[in-house]
């Protein structure tokens, strides 16, 4: 790694300044890509792992969670989540 000198030099932070900025944890969008992360992985696992993104987003609807398929769709690739497809007999 490189020294904390050099890189609170070249980004312009200062040491107190970074160690304030390791302390406060997630900020509110963070936490709230978490929750929705949860949200999804609930509606995921209640079909069974064949829940595609509109699935989900009617499953988070139901529940009073209003989101676009856009967002659902990249928290769903973020965190690994893939639908798969069963075939009928």
């Amino acid at each position: 790694g490189y020294p904390f000198r050099l890189l609170s030099k070249l980004l312009d932070v200062s040491r107190s300044g970074y160690y304030d900025w390791c302390k406060r944890g997630l900020s509110g969008s963070s936490m709230d890509y978490s929750e929705l992360a949860q949200k999804i992985l609930t509606a995921y696992e209640k079909g069974r792992g064949t829940y595609g993104v509109e699935r989900v987003r009617e499953e988070l609807a139901r529940q009073g969670y209003f989101q676009g398929d856009k967002l659902i769709r990249n928290r769903m690739r973020a965190n690994e989540i893939e639908f798969t497809y069963k075939r009928k007999r």
